[in-house]
């Protein structure tokens, strides 16, 4: 009863802490703390721990403990964590000076710690890095679009003052929107197959049947990691065909990319866009003869944009999202539902004891606001705040 008591009244404070408030946010790592609390104090039982369920409170675990016959009160937030002494308790205490004493007592509970530490499972968190690159492309693609679209293709020579002031005024910054419109999408022809190539290694990673640190497969050329997916990883119901249309455009794909990435100069495999000869006269200049007529303007930037063309860029990322599908629908149902719904976060996690690779969070950052900073902000229905 007295325990009830003493709840309830410090807690009836309109949903502020009353009592000395110590609030952590890097003098102490979480996981300690939870750990300690675990280990001395068994499952958190606090009543607001209904609200963990809740994606928008941004609550984690909560506490109450009894010193005294007097409440301590122990929240867990996403980016800090709470701990109210009641004010009959008359504790003052800093972070630094908590966070000491909880670090020294953890020393002494080494062995309590650990028969607890079962219980919490460790994830490395990493960048998606398919998800990275589909944004990367797709932010890619929109500048490029945009420079297309204010960049005029074609002027005609000058032939009057009017025309003439416009390219004295604007040659300039077409030619460097030119320039910045071949070079992104180049950065797209190389994003595509990566972003692809991506893909099959996250599915071997995810699915393999066997454990990678006893298997080489996944260091092998991409083209046997593709071939050999239905053999080497669970929830495959037919191969990837290497005679697919998608598999072919995919290989084309790597091959430019290649080249692209080695540097290598192919002059005889460029189109015939601009041709041109030359003349040396009897005095040794030489001088070029073009092929066909062209104004200024459109010389000087028709090599950037006939380079890396922006509907080439466009249909390679579109090529290396249709493989992505294709492999996708050599899936069974359960696995390509699976796949798919990891994918679309941003981070991803990965179970280095368990080999188990997955999305554990919702893209949403969430975290209670403290009751000052609520009132602050004007109040409302719930002091919760989310970020994507």
């Amino acid at each position: 009863m007295e325990r009830q008591r003493a709840l309830m009244e410090f807690m009836a404070q309109e949903g502020k802490s009353a009592g000395h408030l110590v609030r952590l946010e890097g003098e102490l790592s979480p996981v300690a703390l939870f750990k300690y609390l675990l280990a001395r104090f068994g499952e958190p039982a606090g009543f607001i721990n209904d609200h963990v369920a809740r994606p928008d409170s941004g609550v984690l675990w909560h506490y109450v403990l009894m010193l005294d016959e007097c409440p301590v009160e122990l929240t867990g937030f996403g980016y800090r964590t709470d701990v109210v002494f009641h004010p009959a308790l008359r504790v003052e205490c800093s972070a630094q000076e908590f966070a000491r004493l909880i670090k020294a007592d953890l020393k002494a509970r080494e062995k309590q710690v650990a028969a607890i530490v079962h219980k919490l499972r460790k994830w490395i968190s990493f960048l998606n890095p398919y998800s990275h690159l589909l944004h990367t492309g797709r932010s890619l693609l929109g500048r490029a679009e945009e420079l297309d679209c204010r960049l005029s293709k074609s002027r005609k020579h000058p032939d009057d003052v009017k025309e003439l002031r416009w390219q004295l005024a604007n040659h300039a910054q077409a030619c460097s929107d030119a320039s910045e419109l071949a070079g992104v999408c180049l950065a797209l022809r190389m994003v595509a197959p990566v972003m692809a190539e991506t893909f099959v290694n996250l599915v071997i990673f995810k699915a393999s049947k066997a454990n990678l640190r006893s298997n080489d497969y996944h260091k092998r050329y991409i083209q046997q990691r593709i071939e050999g997916l239905h053999h080497q990883c669970d929830g495959f119901r037919r191969p990837v065909s290497t005679d697919a249309p998608e598999y072919k455009e995919f290989q084309r794909m790597m091959v430019a990319r290649n080249n692209l990435l080695h540097g290598n100069i192919i002059p005889d495999a460029q189109p015939e866009q601009e041709i041109l000869y030359t003349y040396v006269h009897p005095n040794g200049t030489m001088v070029p003869i073009y092929h066909e007529w062209k104004s200024m303007y459109d010389r000087s930037i028709a090599s950037r944009l006939e380079a890396h063309p922006l509907e080439r860029a466009k249909k390679e990322f579109e090529a290396a999202q249709g493989f992505v599908s294709y492999v996708l629908d050599c899936m069974d149902d359960a696995t390509r539902a699976d796949l798919v719904a990891s994918l679309k976060f941003v981070n991803m996690h990965f179970d280095k004891k368990q080999h188990l690779l997955t999305a554990l969070l919702n893209d949403d950052l969430v975290d209670s606001l403290p009751a000052e900073l609520f009132e602050q902000m004007g109040g409302g229905d719930g002091p919760f705040i989310s970020a994507g």
